[in-house]
């Protein structure tokens, strides 16, 4: 062999340089977990880059060619290697010939959650029967993450499932929850028929993906129908619930019947036939009403859960079906940040949530079912700090009470009579204790049922009175404070009044008639009563001022105790004849409110007027009192940091600075240092958290009144509950997110109330006609739905589409 014609050592040398460098780009063995079809035509042996004169040498390491799709084969069916790329349907195929990647064990534990990890044992779901095989569930080695293989290649929604979940400690229950939504339901469907081979056009997969769209778009103007209504405190419900029927429907279906005329969404809906899917029924309504009053509540508690602190406030009443009502109503503080983190302000919130029916009404009982609540709700009674009732023996007595068990259970749990409360009983003694003020009401009364009983004289009273808006009050038997009206009326229209009485004295043919209106009038002639009349105006207007202070949401102990009762005290002191009066109240006032006081004292080291008048060492042995009582939130180093504000702010206390203004200024001039000075932070909070009044469950009951009356008093508890919460929450219900709103509805039709306890499945049927039949686990409900659309495509002649779009709307 001719010597010239072999190769080079440096050329082979450059050979073997090229051969290790492409076994470099090959794919390593461990990625490469189940076996790919590929096809050999895209392997083939690179032979560009080598002379022709070794064309017959032996190369022991093939290369490999790009792949069709891009980067795939380098890859395993591994989340984690796709976890930032949009698949097409090439790729898709690809990892669905693969299988789902289940990989076994052992898993890294995660220490930031306990030390769990991932197991085998979520891949088999144990039943009665057997265990069940998880096909859908799958493990990232990658991410150290599960995740839903059907709803990472075929939802359009993407979630954790889509991208990985890694909440081992809740895994269990994510995973109940995950195999019975919508969106999966649907995706498994799309899997099954990968599977099977079916074949489904682009044109079929849009159309799907049209339909759900469009139904999203149906439920998205329901439930923002149900929120205007509810909102509102309207009636959905009508007589006649039958479209196809004439008369009312009641508010909703005429509602949605008025927006169909220029909706074309909802007019679709209401052309199907009757029978068809539609959620217009009661019971779809119930279940609407249970989204939206679940996703509302889980919002508020979120925040309640987020405040260091909270106060309860109860109150009940009787609905008009005789039903004993506990409102509940839960108050705390939380600090306002602007856009970059800073505190700007205090905000003091009074949540309601909801009414609750009151079978046993001992103390015990009342606070066995406040605390089933407060567990149920996930709120812990730990961080009661302040409860808030009226003066009823089993909620506020100091031996065998609500609030005594309460304080039982948290000791710090401070209880506040109600302010408002108070305040209507100090008027309440003093009007028994003089019997001319008692003798003038009774005049105010009878002068209003002569007048307002009958319609001729009251027509009589409006022609003298013209156009005028204050008009004569039927005086309120319990609240005194707004007999302010009675009086105000009486005071401004006493000479129309008394021209209407000698009216009817002089003209009237009905003998009895002349003679009651001659007696009003004189007593309303008499000195006494015009004297009252104007000392009762100026006492009450006062007293009612008081009152309305009281009841606003925000009021914070300190001004709770400040003189809001009378501003011309001496000039009325003046009057010797109304000594009697005056001084019942003055005692009543100082003895009924000594509570709140003694309450408010723990605090006043937060008070302005106190830090003017005391030294430090005074400061500090407060602070180490307070300190000390609260020494379960509070921390040592509170004393200490207090000081350090007292210093930068006791130059710029002033008369008329208030405790708001003072807190205020802590939070907004302090924010930079909000990490050093924690403990006076949680102290503010802590002193807006205790209420004042429970005027906030008492508001409730108007809205108690106005959707469970007369014409309502056949109202659901749960149906009330619900619909009393988006009414009183009414701003929080109107930001809802329809979308989190429809996917848990769409949760709910899905499952139909399935529940799940030890592997047995209990299926609660609905009789209406848009109601789910018994639904099963996740696997049967696959099963049922391919083999329904498999049997149907054999035995109709309907095109596959079709079948497809009845059973996709069928099943929720």
């Amino acid at each position: 062999m001719d010597t010239k014609n072999k190769t080079s050592g440096a050329f082979k040398r450059k050979q073997r340089k090229q051969r290790e460098e492409m076994k470099q780009k090959l794919p390593k063995m461990d990625k490469f977990l189940t076996k790919t079809k590929c096809d050999i035509s895209t392997v083939s042996t690179e032979t560009e880059n080598v002379d022709s004169s070794v064309s017959n040498e032996k190369l022991t390491t093939p290369t490999i060619k790009e792949p069709l799709v891009s980067e795939l084969f380098k890859m395993s069916n591994d989340l984690g290697n796709f976890i930032h790329k949009k698949l097409n349907d090439t790729e898709k195929r690809l990892i669905f010939d693969m299988g789902p990647l289940k990989p076994s064990g052992p898993f890294p534990k995660d220490p930031h959650q306990g030390n769990r990890s991932f197991s085998e044992s979520y891949y088999i779901f144990q039943t009665k029967y057997g265990p069940v095989n998880r096909f859908w569930l799958c493990y990232s080695p990658l991410l150290d993450a599960t995740y839903c293989q059907p709803c990472w290649l075929f939802s359009l929604q993407r979630s954790t499932w889509c991208t990985g979940l890694r909440d081992w400690k809740h895994l269990s229950e994510r995973i109940k929850e995950h195999g019975f939504s919508k969106n999966h339901i649907e995706a498994c469907a799309v899997y099954e028929m990968w599977q099977k081979n079916i074949n489904i056009d682009k044109d079929l997969e849009n159309q799907i993906r049209k339909e759900a769209s469009f139904w999203r778009m149906v439920l998205q103007r329901l439930f923002d129908i149900i929120i205007t209504l509810a909102t509102n405190s309207l009636a959905l419900r009508g007589h006649r619930e039958d479209l196809s029927l004439e008369g009312y429907h009641g508010n909703f279906l005429s509602v949605v019947q008025l927006v169909s005329r220029y909706d074309q969404v909802l007019n679709q809906v209401l052309e199907m036939p009757k029978g068809s899917t539609r959620y217009l029924s009661p019971t779809v309504q119930n279940e609407m009403i249970e989204c939206i009053g679940n996703t509302l509540e889980g919002h508020l508690l979120e925040n309640i859960r987020a405040s260091p602190f909270f106060a309860i406030i109860m109150n009940t009443t009787q609905d008009i079906a005789k039903v004993d009502q506990l409102s509940i109503v839960v108050r705390y503080a939380a600090i306002s940040r602007s856009e970059n983190g800073q505190p700007v302000d205090i905000k003091v919130k009074e949540v309601f949530l909801g009414f609750y029916a009151v079978t046993k009404h001992s103390a015990v009982d009342l606070v066995k079912q406040v605390i089933t609540l407060f567990s149920h709700k996930n709120l812990d009674l730990k961080k009661c700090v302040g409860q808030g009732y009226d003066g009823a023996s089993v909620m506020s007595g100091r031996y065998n009470s609500v609030q005594k068990h309460i304080k039982d259970i948290q000791p710090n749990a401070e209880y506040v009579h109600c302010a408002s409360h108070n305040l209507n009983l100090v008027i309440n003694d003093a009007v028994r204790g003089c019997m001319e003020i008692q003798h003038f009401f009774v005049t105010l009364q009878e002068l209003y049922n002569f007048l307002g009983n009958s319609i001729k004289r009251w027509d009589l009273l409006s022609k003298f009175t013209s156009e005028s808006e204050v008009t004569l009050k039927k005086l309120n038997p319990t609240r005194w404070s707004s007999r302010i009206n009675t009086i105000t009326a009486v005071k401004l229209r006493f000479f129309d009044i008394i021209k209407c009485l000698s009216e009817i004295a002089l003209n009237s043919k009905n003998v009895d008639e002349r003679n009651e209106a001659d007696n009003i009038k004189k007593k309303l002639f008499k000195f006494e009563f015009v004297l009252l009349c104007e000392f009762m105006y100026h006492v009450l207007n006062n007293i009612n001022y008081a009152s309305k202070i009281l009841q606003k949401v925000d009021i914070d102990l300190d001004q709770a105790t400040s003189d809001h009762r009378f501003g011309n005290r001496k000039e009325i002191f003046k009057i010797t004849i109304f000594n009697n009066i005056l001084d019942i109240i003055i005692t009543q006032l100082n003895t009924r409110f000594i509570g709140m006081s003694k309450v408010n004292k723990i605090f006043d080291f937060l008070t302005p007027k106190v830090l003017r008048s005391i030294d430090e060492r005074t400061l500090l042995q407060k602070c180490d009192q307070f300190q000390s009582k609260y020494s379960d939130v509070i921390g040592p180093n509170f004393s200490l940091q207090f000081l350090n504000v007292y210093h930068r702010t006791f130059p710029e206390l002033t008369e008329t600075c208030n405790v708001y203004q003072l807190c205020k200024d802590i939070i907004t001039k302090f924010g930079v240092m909000e990490c050093d000075i924690t403990e006076v932070f949680m102290a503010i909070l802590l002193f807006y958290t205790i209420p004042v009044t429970s005027a906030g469950a008492e508001r409730s009951f108007s809205k108690l009144k106005i959707i469970k009356n007369y014409l309502r008093n056949s109202t659901g508890q749960d149906r009330l509950k619900y619909l009393s919460l988006i009414a009183v929450e009414n701003k929080a219900a109107s930001k809802l997110d329809l979308s989190e709103v429809i996917d848990q509805f769409a949760n709910i039709k899905a499952r139909t109330a399935i529940q799940m306890e030890n592997g047995t499945i209990i299926a609660k049927k609905s009789h209406t006609h848009e109601a789910h039949g018994p639904m099963f686990n996740e696997q049967e409900v696959i099963k049922r739905f391919r083999s329904t659309l498999i049997e149907r495509s054999k035995t109709e002649t309907t095109p596959l589409k079709v079948i497809y779009d009845e059973e996709i709307v069928r099943y929720g």
